[in-house]
């Protein structure tokens, strides 16, 4: 039989398309499963589809690797706090309050399980609110976080450092024998500290159910239901004791996740250089921690009966090569504040996490990163922890 040159091509074509399907199909048996790996096609197509600004919301980017769990082994090189042009994004901050102009700024950071030991419990059955289809549902599942003295695990007062460098213990309870070195200025006008979200458009889950939906990306560009609305109840609690506190609502991880410490690093010196008051930056975050598919935990204490999400101060330590020299200063802000959250609700927090990271923390002796919760908390119980933040910042820094 002859076969012009157009059949040729169309036999080519199919027998290309019938090998490329026989290598999708071992790579999804090697995946371990159809199903799975069928979700993960199946969300990228959607994205594919999707406006540039919603598929942001699933990207994952260089950073996002380098931004990996809190509680990893190994971390990352953390982020340069250098800026380039094309990065800048940020605007001088404007009003009394300190907020800066809010810019749309996505991307995820994840916790692998934690090291700590732990009491879990799967939260009673609940319809969950609206009902997921099973092959979409995941659970959540209750978990809170505490740790002994022994091994990495340093005790400091009410609290415990988890001292993931090569610092020795008698070397690090040497520097913190060094006071807590703040001292108010009675007369100064203007913010005593600075509230900033590097990843902003981290959300919480919606409904306290027990059940999630896959689906749900844990994003919103919506401020009153992410991370900075978190942000917001801080620094109103601040405010309300006494602290003047700015605020940024700048989203830096949006329409771009790579590159976000380098846009709050920008507003951070933006902030300092307006307001010369400012003694301490507290950048807002919130956990991610999945230690299967299907499986996300959500660290959660009980304070005065009310349901609250556990707390991890990370606080940065210079290996030599970040130009961070007064790393200890920040160290001993984080175990003071620790102490002081556990001294009037104790629970509260999971251990102060030492490690080679950055975060910004070289542009300020008093900066920290502070996660509020995980994607598994509701935004009510974050922001009933922010709540309780305020208070014990507020009366640490008075005490001081």
């Amino acid at each position: 039989m002859n076969v012009d040159g157009k059949e040729k091509n169309g036999i080519g074509r199919l027998t290309a398309l019938l090998l490329a399907g026989a290598a999708v199909f071992a790579l999804v048996r090697a995946a371990g499963g159809v199903r799975q790996a069928g979700e993960k096609l199946l969300l990228a197509s959607a994205v594919m589809t999707m406006p540039q600004g919603a598929s942001a919301l699933f990207r994952r980017t260089d950073e996002q690797a380098g931004q990996q769990s809190a509680d990893s082994d190994e971390p990352p090189e953390p982020p340069s706090a250098e800026a380039s042009a094309s990065e800048e994004k940020s605007r001088l901050p404007e009003g009394r309050s300190g907020r800066a102009p809010e810019e749309k700024s996505g991307g995820e950071e994840t916790s692998g399980s934690a090291e700590e030991s732990a009491e879990e419990s799967e939260p009673a059955e609940e319809s969950p609110a609206p009902e997921i289809a099973p092959d979409n549902a995941g659970v959540v599942i209750e978990k809170k976080y505490t740790a002994v003295e022994g091994g990495i695990y340093i005790a400091y007062g009410n609290g415990i450092i988890k001292n993931s460098t090569s610092l020795t213990r008698t070397r690090i309870l040497k520097e913190l024998d060094e006071p807590f070195g703040f001292v108010p200025d009675a007369e100064a006008e203007g913010p005593l500290v600075l509230i900033v979200h590097t990843h902003a458009t981290e959300s919480y889950e919606p409904y306290g159910t027990g059940v999630y939906d896959r689906r749900f990306p844990f994003r919103s560009t919506d401020n009153s239901v992410n991370v900075v609305s978190v942000g917001e109840t801080l620094m109103r609690t601040l405010e309300q004791n006494g602290i003047p506190t700015a605020h940024a609502t700048v989203q830096h991880d949006d329409p771009s996740y790579n590159g976000s410490y380098s846009r709050s690093a920008e507003t951070v010196k933006k902030y300092l250089e307006l307001y010369p008051t400012i003694r301490f930056v507290l950048d807002i975050h919130r956990d991610a921690i999945e230690p299967q598919p299907g499986r996300i935990l959500k660290p959660t204490t009980e304070i005065d009966g009310r349901k609250a999400a556990q707390v991890m101060i990370i606080s940065g330590c210079d290996d030599g090569t970040m130009d961070m020299p007064d790393y200890f200063e920040n160290l001993r802000f984080a175990a003071a504040l620790q102490d002081r959250m556990e001294t009037l609700f104790p629970g509260l927090t999971r251990p102060v996490f030492f490690c080679y990271r950055k975060y910004n923390m070289d542009l300020s002796p008093g900066a920290l990163l502070i996660e509020v919760g995980s994607h598994g908390n509701t935004l009510e119980e974050a922001k009933y922890s922010a709540e309780l933040i305020g208070r014990a910042l507020a009366e640490l820094l008075r005490g001081a």
